[in-house]
């Protein structure tokens, strides 16, 4: 006696109203590895991420960002954009990295149709935020510290003057997001006309990272290397919203080449940047009598340095 059985698929994981999983991992595993950051010597961990963001998230409500705002940044791979990601989502603003490698016209285009209520950048950038007249299209500058990532000493709307990195009081709650409000606008090179602004939903966000972590089998224990700037789409959405989904971590590189890795942060997910090198490094390392290997991270050339 036969008997068929029919299974029907799974269903894919409903969109949270709130999808800040550095919030989320903050509060259920605080001292988990969130970050390693190579080039500044520094580790955080989600309860230190979760601070940082909401610092930054201080910082943008005492300059009157809110819904539907965009919030630009002018800087290299480092802590503060992935919380400023998350101060933007917590405001349901978006955030646009830009190219710093642009010449002033080209980044003064961009900046002009941005419309970002502020520009959050590195010192070191400053001269080219200025040629690209940032601040006469009515973004204010705001500018990071050189020696951290914590904000500088703001002062809140209700007089409360907020700085660095602690426990900061008197802000509303996280709004509640729609999947389709933006989470990042990155600017396309502009290869068949003038760079556009691609716009990412926080669902393209969070549906990305559940396929990702799904297809690539990651988990808390993974650790992945970041190389790729954070004005490219790579540097967001290859791994490091990923990683934060799982409560894993990503290791941020600001050099050319993809960060040495020290002993007790190594990449589960090692670089490569073509489909054929990847097969290469899985036969070798089965050929040292070593299992093959599973997982591999897309890693460009990146030269982070200023002009």
């Amino acid at each position: 006696m036969s008997m068929s059985m029919s299974m029907s698929p799974p269903s894919p994981p409903r969109f949270p109203s709130s999808p800040d999983p550095i919030r989320w991992w903050g509060r259920v595993t605080p001292e988990r590895l969130a970050l390693v950051d190579r080039g500044r010597d520094q580790r955080l961990t989600y309860r230190e991420l979760d601070a940082l963001a909401e610092a930054w998230r201080a910082v943008l409500v005492a300059h009157g960002v809110g819904r539907g705002d965009r919030v630009a940044t002018l800087a290299g791979n480092r802590a503060a954009q992935p919380a400023l990601l998350y101060a933007c989502g917590r405001l349901g603003a978006a955030l646009v990295p830009l190219n710093w490698r642009l010449a002033p016209p080209e980044l003064a285009r961009i900046v002009a149709n941005t419309r970002a209520a502020v520009v959050v950048g590195e010192g070191r950038f400053r001269a080219l935020a200025e040629s690209a007249q940032v601040e006469q299209g009515g973004a204010r500058w705001i500018e990071m510290s050189d020696t951290g990532d914590a904000p500088p000493a703001t002062r809140l709307p209700t007089g409360a003057t907020t700085g660095g990195v602690g426990a900061v009081s008197q802000l509303a709650a996280d709004v509640r997001l729609d999947g389709e409000e933006a989470a990042l606008i990155l600017y396309t090179s502009g290869s068949t006309g003038v760079p556009k602004g691609a716009v990412l939903p926080h669902r393209q966000l969070f549906y990305n990272a559940v396929a990702t972590t799904v297809a690539w089998e990651l988990g808390a224990g993974d650790i992945a290397p970041v190389s790729t700037p954070f004005f490219h789409t790579g540097g967001w959405n290859v791994f490091a919203t990923p990683r934060g989904s799982t409560a894993g971590g990503w290791c941020s590189s600001t050099s050319s080449i993809p960060p040495a890795i020290s002993r007790d942060s190594r990449p589960s997910a090692a670089p490569s940047r073509s489909p054929s090198r990847r097969n290469s490094l899985c036969c070798s390392r089965a050929r040292r009598g070593g299992p093959p290997c599973r997982r591999f991270a897309t890693s460009f050339r990146a030269g982070h340095r200023a002009r």
